[in-house]
């Protein structure tokens, strides 16, 4: 499933977001980026930044719609879109692309907050006992200052960002590590997130899943009859 296939499947199957939803679940997982934090306004200018240096530009819709992603991938599919029929590019290696975007990224990162109707929803979980764990595509470092430096400490238990996997977004392995780590099968779990990559992620893991718009806990998918209900196949989509 991709990100594509993700929105459709949430057209057909999706409910509104009630909070007294979140009892029948055992665990929780969120992303960050766009989903806990308002962070993706920092992404895109940081990427603007980086970008202008070599006279190209990205359109905010095209990072958004990648978030989740770790920065070294976004700057793989960057450098193999704008390499000639000769494999030339004006871009530097994509590890070097990334570190000069993350460097920019770093600059302003502590001026990144939490949204507070997200913080509403961490409350309800950790009244009620809920494990929560964080799973992201974007760096270690960046995870943690977010976290440390936000009210989000008091609520997390664990981090899996993208140095502790190997397939990111859209694989759910990010999502099915975090929910290890909590001691919570994925069909008891909830994975929060805003992209459609990462929703494909949440759905290809069997999790029930929140989607979130602009900090807002909009729709749920998967939540009455975890299990993969939906038909949804590993390897060919939305069936």
């Amino acid at each position: 499933m991709n990100g594509k296939e993700a929105e459709d499947y949430i057209i057909r199957t999706e409910e509104p977001f009630r909070m007294e939803l979140l009892d029948l679940v055992g665990g929780a997982v969120f992303d960050l980026d766009g989903t806990l934090v308002d962070s993706m306004p920092f992404h895109i200018a940081a990427w603007q930044e980086t970008l202008r240096e070599y006279d190209l530009a990205v359109s905010p819709e095209w990072l958004m719609n990648h978030g989740g992603i770790p920065s070294y991938v976004i700057a793989e599919m960057l450098t193999a879109e704008r390499s000639s029929p000769a494999g030339e590019t004006v871009f530097p290696n994509p590890r070097e692309l990334a570190r000069i975007k993350t460097a920019n990224y770093r600059r302003r990162i502590h001026e990144i907050r939490v949204f507070p109707e997200m913080l509403a929803v961490l409350g309800y979980l950790k009244d009620r006992g809920v494990p929560i764990a964080v799973g992201t595509g974007t760096q270690r470092e960046n995870a943690e200052t977010i976290i440390s430096e936000t009210v989000l400490c008091d609520y997390i238990c664990t981090v899996v960002s993208e140095a502790d996997i190997r397939k990111p977004k859209p694989d759910p392995e990010t999502f099915l590590m975090a929910a290890e780590r909590i001691g919570v099968p994925p069909e008891s779990c909830a994975v929060f997130e805003d992209s459609p990559t990462g929703i494909a992620a949440a759905l290809k893991g069997n999790f029930r899943t929140v989607q979130v718009v602009a900090g807002l806990p909009r729709a749920v998918i998967n939540f009455r009859q975890p299990g993969n209900p939906g038909g949804i196949s590993q390897s060919v989509g939305v069936l």
